[in-house]
């Protein structure tokens, strides 16, 4: 027998479609995702991500049911922006356990017949699970790839009479933006933001609804009397703007990759990006090892290969999207990453030996560049250098222009390209006369590029700013003194901040009156932050880090407050200047990330990742107030900056690596 729907339901249906002027005359396509018997009972969080048409996520919500409310059946209804029904949208669903592991997934495109409402039913189903489809416009309904496309002119009309309680396959409705969540009383006074979203975000006003006069509830197929306990609010409501274009909530802080290495194995350096959809990683790795539930096995016997893992970043954490050795034979070591506006990886890889085959190319020049597409396949590789034998060592996107520094064998000519991302080609290079160039950064000053070279006994540290042509050399700074720049970073201004590693003591820039700290006869190895402005005047210089052997700072970056953040790692680890030591280990290698000011260098704030035996703070990628770090360890890691540590993550090879999140101390 058919129940009426609530007064509760009927009251909110008829303001919102006042407001909204037409509903029977809307473009919109109602999403209606539903599972079999295990994922209906079994689903605790119910994730699900829109993207537009150029790729990018438009919204990403997370749905937790209470006792009363099943996950599914669960719909989101969404319409085009300015009515344009040519545009798709992609949804992404994910069904997960209480202890956070997946339990299926569902994909479809599809898109919007002009003057219709289309239902398009999405089936969450455990036969999918073991089932992978290696071509990307592909997904797996019921145990099979499908085409991952359905035409919406395919699609039904989504029915009118979804207030109706005996309707088994619709849940709460209305928009992207709403989702069910425990809520106060019906006496409690909600404000309830009626609004539309389409495919890219865009949203339209309508009008906010005070539940103690109309109780306003989202649709829902169960029965909801008036003496309801419980409403729909928006999925944001904790935000500090509930009714704002803000994304998802930001994730805890936690483990993003533990690279378990097979007994006897060991990973290397690990380069880490990103963007606010996805977060890569690459390293190298002697042996076989584990990678987010993926066993990669050994190269062959004594060679080093190249592992990269993509990650799609959700609310609740990160799904992984692939894991794969980028060349199985010889020696192939990563030494730069980038990710396109596409979710495109550029690699740069350096190997013993030429006569490689990366996707469809052969090449046989030892460093090459290889883009990998979104789904983890290889779809280009040219030769890095002219000279066939310059060692990547970072790469940075600018719009479409992709820059990447190298060094020769030898240090003596150090080498800047610039490469247009559309086509895959070289359109310029410079070589900087110098040494090794091991950090790189882009921004409205030019290309900024520095490391070492080595004139005679000593190693002798250089910046440089080039223009964003490559057509020549702004300005340049060498040392006076021992010294290596090791992290570099260019403020929206166009001051350079410099992360150098002084030697000996006797550290000092040529050309400039000022004299670092260190320069007094202090211990090998100190850090060494620099701030040049723009026309290249230094301006400040100062030593944040003091260790009793050589300190090496991995990473730096300029925060959206203009401040500084750096990771990196030192033996016999002291606290800053002025900032109080941490508890734990203080003798062995340990990794500190550092908060400082940007007007003057001087420290914030700082905390310390180390483990039991070892551990390397090595690279970061920063996204607002988070940073993504990685390192190397032995051991058991023990953290102050991320809880979900736990002194949990042990190390299973001889050196293990990590990816973690944390917030920017403060």
């Amino acid at each position: 027998m058919k129940r009426r729907p609530s007064r509760v339901a009927l009251a909110w249906v008829a303001t919102f479609c006042l407001v909204v002027a037409g509903c029977a005359t809307r473009t919109q396509t109602f999403v209606v995702l539903d599972g079999d018997d295990m994922v209906r009972s079994e689903t605790a969080t119910l994730e699900v991500e829109v993207r537009g048409d150029d790729g990018a996520v438009v919204r990403a919500s997370t749905f937790r049911p209470g006792a009363s409310d099943p996950a599914l059946p669960f719909s989101l209804a969404l319409e085009p922006r300015g009515g344009d029904a040519s545009r798709r949208f992609d949804v992404r669903a994910i069904a997960r356990r209480t202890d956070g592991s997946a339990l299926a997934e569902a994909r479809v495109r599809s898109g919007y017949v002009s003057g219709r409402a289309l239902s398009l039913r999405v089936y969450l189903s455990t036969a999918c699970r073991d089932v992978s489809c290696p071509d990307p416009i592909t997904t797996c309904r019921a145990g099979a790839c499908e085409d991952l496309f359905v035409p919406p002119e395919t699609l039904p009309d989504h029915p009118d009479d979804d207030v109706d309680a005996s309707t088994p396959d619709v849940g709460p409705t209305i928009d992207a933006w709403l989702a069910a969540l425990d809520a106060p009383s019906p006496d409690a006074s909600i404000e309830i933001d009626a609004r539309t979203t389409d495919d890219t975000g865009a949203a339209s006003d309508a009008a906010s609804s005070d539940a103690s006069a109309t109780d306003a509830a989202t649709l829902d197929a169960s029965t909801r009397d008036a003496s309801t306990t419980d409403a729909f609010v928006p999925i944001d409501a904790a935000t500090p703007d509930a009714g704002s274009d803000a994304g998802p909530p930001p994730l805890d802080p936690g483990v993003l990759l533990h690279v378990a290495g097979d007994t006897g194995s060991f990973a290397d350096i690990v380069f880490v990006t990103g963007d606010a959809s996805q977060v890569c990683a690459a390293g190298r790795l002697r042996g076989g090892a584990t990678i987010a539930g993926t066993h990669l096995d050994p190269t062959t016997s004594g060679t080093t290969g190249t592992w990269v893992a993509c990650f799609d970043v959700t609310p609740s954490g990160t799904t992984p999207r692939y894991v794969r050795r980028l060349e199985p034979v010889g020696d192939t070591l990563v030494g730069a990453i980038a990710l396109d506006a596409a979710g495109r990886l550029y690699l740069g890889v350096n190997s013993d030996a030429g006569g490689r085959t990366f996707g469809t190319t052969t090449l046989t020049a030892r460093s090459v560049l290889v883009r990998i597409e979104r789904d983890g396949t290889i779809s280009a590789a040219l030769a890095l250098s002219a000279p066939e034998s310059d060692e990547p060592t970072q790469a940075m996107l600018s719009g479409s222009q992709l820059y990447v520094s190298s060094f020769a064998a030898g240090g003596s000519d150090a080498l800047v390209s610039r490469f247009e991302t559309s086509t895959f080609a070289r359109v310029s290079s410079l070589r900087t006369l110098g040494g090794y160039n091991v950090a790189l950064d882009v921004g409205s000053a030019g290309v900024l590029v520095g490391g070492y070279f080595n004139p005679g006994p000593a190693d002798l540290a250089t910046v440089r700013v080039l223009d964003a042509a490559l057509g020549s050399t702004l300005w340049t700074y060498d040392s006076v003194g021992s010294a290596y720049v090791q992290a570099l970073a260019m403020s929206a201004t166009g001051h350079a901040f410099v992360g150098t590693r002084a030697r000996f003591g006797n550290f000092q820039w040529a050309g400039s009156a000022l004299v670092s700290p260190g320069s007094d006869g202090a211990d090998a190895g100190d850090i060494v932050l620099t701030r040049i402005d723009p026309t290249g005047v230094i301006e400040w210089v100062t030593r944040p880090i003091v260790a009793a052997g050589e300190d090496v700072i991995g990473g730096l970056d300029v925060a959206d407050d203009g401040s500084l953040v750096a990771v990196g790692y030192s033996p016999d680890l002291l606290a800053p200047s002025g900032l109080a030591e941490l508890a734990g280990r203080t003798s062995g290698r340990e990794g500190w990330v550092l908060h400082a000011r940007g007007d003057s260098g001087a420290p914030i704030a700082w905390d310390r990742i180390s483990a039991t035996t070892d551990c390397v703070v090595q690279r970061m990628w920063r996204t607002g107030e988070w940073l993504y770090v990685t390192g190397l360890f032995r051991g058991t890691v023990q953290a102050v900056v991320s809880p979900a540590f736990g002194g949990g993550l042990t190390a299973t090879g001889m050196q293990d690596a990590f990816v973690v999140r944390v917030r920017i101390p403060s």
